[in-house]
This record gives structure tokens, C-alpha cells and sequence, in this order.
């Protein structure tokens, strides 16, 4: 069936070329085609390729080829790529559009590393550097980026909660403790907040302590149902009362209207800050009359600190394709060095 116009929205979920959802998509036939996003690449240039090839076909050459160009990283291929694609996009932020939405003030709230947390941050990083070690001597760039990525993920999970990690229920959470005296005096102000955190376990500890601290919540993650998300969605937007609402990152991070939230908490940082921020504009977008409060919890000197500022070099890139301003390569793939860096020990 041949279409007049094709819209994609969220575009962004087809930024995997060589996914089977893409190549479904890539099969629409439609005289003009049109993708929405506001985060038309989170990770590396290959993404925005396939956001850009699906409703120009043919633009930036065969993907083979753009690869092959992209891995010399010469940074000609990015100045290249943002000639050509210039004509075709329109780029609209809400501070030009949107005159009338309140502010948004960003924050970063350190704590410190119980002592438990500390003894077990130091025998986890022991073990990960070994894992990725010998993952970058026996398999290939690919699968060692991905088995260090895996590898990390237990001294993330460390500075959220021991417990993700030992199932004991007496391991102490800063986090959690902070995040609990918080959310209570906010609620009592009148307020009502979004809290993310990529870790569905980790969730389940702050659903825990809502329930015990008596603090009224919602949740929505990848388990929730399609069908109830609009409930749920309607329930925390009308409600006669300010409330949390609990979202993992990924599944709440885009297509939801939560205005009735004036704060917003991240839990634990993610690689790209555009995924983060599109995550907050869940509050911050047409309808908010607020002013709304981003708050990041970080632990000191742990790799939440490092991955801050590894994420400086995604924000470039972003920031590089959309104003159209070649800065490196396009290259942004973390590498071994980049490993390293976020196992090396912080200045204590």
C-alpha cells in the first residue's frame, strides 16, 4: 500500500539500522516522509544515519560505506554529513517556541559512600577490571565493550543499594534515605515528583520505602501494560492529592504528559544526557506552571562521578549535529581508556 505522507514519530526507536522494528519501518512506501524526535541521536553518528536515511533514502550513501568512513575518524565524515542534512532538518527548541513555560533549575546532590558500600565498591572494581581485561585480550572491540558495560553495571547498582547485589535487608542506602526525607517534606509542601532510575530493582526498594513511609505512588516500567499506562498516567495527573511516581528510564522516559510534577529525581546517571533530559521534560513541556526542579543523586568519588564526565562527550557530539558545529570525530563509543578512567581510583 502506497502512502501520500508518512509521519514517524519518536523516531528515535528506529536508530538501530539493522534491527528487524527498522526494517519494518524502512518497507513503508510514502511519496513524503517525515521523523519526529527529540533525541535524533543518543549514542553515535550511525543512529542519526538511520533517522536521516529513513526519510531521505539515499542522502548519506549506503550505511556500509558510511561506516567504514566513520571509523577513521577524521572528523570529515561528521562535517560532511551536517552539510548535507542541514536543508532537510528543522530544528525547534522550546525556549523559542514556548515563551510562556516556567524555568527549569538543574541540580547535583553528592553523598558519600557508607563504609560497607566503600569495602564493597573496592572488591567489586577488583573483580570487573579483571572481567574486562580479559575481555579486551580474547573477544573483539565489539563484544568487549559489551561484556564491560555488563560488568560495570554491579558498582552502579553498589552506589544505588548494596542489597541489589547481597539480598540482605539491612545494608543502608544513602540514596534511598535521602531521596525518602525529600520526597516526604515535598509532598507536604504540595508538590508531586517523578523519580527514574534504570534499575527496576532499585525501584523496588523505593516502592518499598514509599509504602513504609506511607507516601502515596504510582510505577510505570517495561513490565507495565500498554493498556494500563494511560490509567496510570491519568491516575498521578488528576489525582486530589500530590504523589510520586516511580518510572524506569526507559519506558517512562518519552510519550508521557506528567505535568502535575514540579520535581524531578534521577536516581543513577545514564551515558547520554539527551535521554536524561527527555526523560525530565516528562514535567517540563506545555501545561506546567511550575517551576521545575531537576535533581541528580550522585555518589562521591564512585564511577557515578566519571560517568558525568564521560557524558560531557555525548553532549558535544549532540550539540555538534544539531547547531551544525563540527567538533571531533562522531566517534562516541566508550573505548578501553574510557573503562579504565571509570575504574580508576577518585582523590579521597
Amino acid at each position: 500500500m502506497a502512502f501520500h505522507i508518512i509521519i514517524f514519530d519518536e523516531a528515535q526507536a528506529v536508530k538501530n539500522i539493522l534491527a528487524d522494528t527498522t526494517a519494518a519501518v524502512r518497507r513503508l512506501k510514502g511519496r513524503f516522509k517525515l521523523t519526529l524526535t527529540g533525541t535524533p541521536l543518543e549514542n553515535h553518528l550511525g543512529e542519526y544515519f538511520s533517522v536521516i536515511d529513513l526519510c531521505v533514502p539515499g542522502l548519506l550513501g549506503e550505511h556500509d560505506r558510511f561506516k567504514t568512513q566513520l571509523k577513521r575518524g577524521d572528523g570529515r565524515t561528521l562535517e560532511r554529513m551536517l552539510r548535507r542534512t542541514r536543508p532537510f532538518i528543522l530544528r525547534r527548541t522550546k525556549t523559542e517556541i514556548l515563551h510562556d513555560l516556567p524555568p527549569k533549575i538543574e541540580s547535583e546532590v553528592f553523598l558519600d559512600l557508607t563504609d560497607r558500600q566503600k569495602a564493597l565498591y573496592r572488591q567489586t572494581v577488583a573483580q570487573v577490571r579483571s572481567t574486562i581485561d580479559e575481555a579486551y585480550r580474547t573477544k573483539t572491540s565489539g563484544q568487549a565493550q559489551l561484556i564491560a558495560l555488563t560488568a560495570i553495571l554491579k558498582l552502579r547498582q553498589v552506589c544505588l543499594s548494596p542489597r541489589l547485589l547481597t539480598n540482605r535487608d539491612d545494608e543502608p542506602s544513602p540514596k534511598l534515605r535521602f531521596l525518602m526525607e525529600r520526597l516526604s517534606v515535598l509532598l507536604e509542601e504540595g508538590h508531586s515528583a517523578l523519580v527514574f532510575s534504570q534499575f527496576t530493582g532499585f525501584l523496588d526498594l523505593v516502592e518499598e520505602s514509599c509504602s513504609g513511609h506511607q507516601l502515596p505512588y504510582h510505577r510505570l516500567d517495561g513490565s507495565t501494560e500498554a493498556t494500563a499506562r494511560k490509567g496510570l498516567v491519568a491516575a498521578f495527573q488528576t489525582g486530589d492529592r500530590p504523589s510520586v511516581f516511580l518510572l524506569s528510564l526507559k519506558a517512562g522516559g518519552q510519550g508521557l504528559n506528567l505535568t502535575k510534577a514540579s520535581y524531578v529525581f534521577h536516581l543513577d546517571p545514564w551515558w547520554n544526557p539527551a535521554v536524561e533530559s527527555q526523560a525530565s521534560d516528562r514535567a517540563h513541556r506545555i501545561g506546567q506552571q511550575r517551576t521545575v526542579s531537576i535533581v541528580r543523586i550522585l555518589m562521591r568519588h564512585s564511577i557515578e562521578e566519571k560517568m558525568m564526565a564521560l557524558k560531557q562527550r555525548k553532549l558535544e557530539l549532540y550539540e555538534a549535529v544539531m547547531s551544525g558545529a563540527v567538533r571531533g570525530s562522531g566517534q562516541s563509543l566508550l573505548t578501553k581508556t574510557d573503562f579504565e578512567f571509570l575504574l580508576s581510583p577518585s582523590a579521597q
